[in-house]
């Protein structure tokens, strides 16, 4: 696994699988965390192949940057259809996809990995809820051994999803001994890079029905 992109070949490779599954499907993905671009390139890519717009999101103008310049580095320019914001996942939501209601919509998930902010992301995708066709969610066998670090991204999808819902594992199944990197983050042995949710099937335990998209955004403090 190279450090730059953080995730497996096979994550790239079952990306392109899973696009190519649902070819005439997918209208519109939105890349959530793109740091320098790993996961962008190949869905621009797949993007020109399976036809569909791709919107990608991160609160780091310097990851969008190197995004943007990876993928003109390897296709030689960025054509239509493309668009790159600044922001959250629940900004982005707020500001954009609940005002243009792009159905058909999948969003592949590698932001921030605290429990709380991806309880945000992952709550906030039920204001749109009636045009996710799926949720990619990256990173769902992280742990760190700081605590402080709050690195519990699938328990966060299970306090949106549940426990019980069907979720596919998508990645390789990594090995580890001991943590990696400096933060002294590591993987749980065996257990697949991500998991992919059927957003049609998908039953949203949080936030309540009864909580407006207004009175949902104005509690959040923007992420970064």
């Amino acid at each position: 696994m190279r450090a730059e992109d953080q995730c497996t070949e096979q994550w790239y490779f079952d990306i392109f699988q899973h696009v190519l599954m649902h070819f005439g499907q997918t209208r519109h993905v939105v890349e959530l965390g793109c740091f320098t671009g790993g996961s962008t390139r190949w869905l621009y890519v797949t993007s020109r192949l399976f036809n569909f717009t791709l919107d990608i999101v991160d609160a780091n103008m310097d990851y969008l940057a190197a995004a943007r310049a990876r993928v003109i580095d390897a296709c030689g320019e960025i054509g239509p259809g493309v668009r790159f914001f600044h922001g959250d996942l629940c900004t982005y939501v707020d500001q954009v996809a609940r005002h243009e209601r792009r159905l058909n919509t999948t969003v592949h998930h590698d932001g921030p990995h605290t429990f709380h902010e991806c309880l945000q992301d992952f709550a906030s995708l039920y204001f749109i809820r009636d045009t996710l066709l799926h949720l990619i969610i990256q990173d769902t066998n992280l742990r760190s051994a700081k605590i402080d670090l709050y690195s519990f991204v699938d328990m966060a999808a299970y306090a949106v999803f549940g426990k019980n819902h069907p979720y596919q594992p998508i990645g390789r199944q990594l090995q580890v001994d001991a943590p990696v990197w400096d933060a002294k983050i590591y993987f749980e042995d065996r257990k697949p890079e991500g998991k992919i949710i059927n957003m049609r099937d998908a039953k949203f335990y949080f936030p309540h029905p009864s909580v407006t998209p207004e009175e949902y955004f104005a509690q959040l403090k923007p992420a970064g």
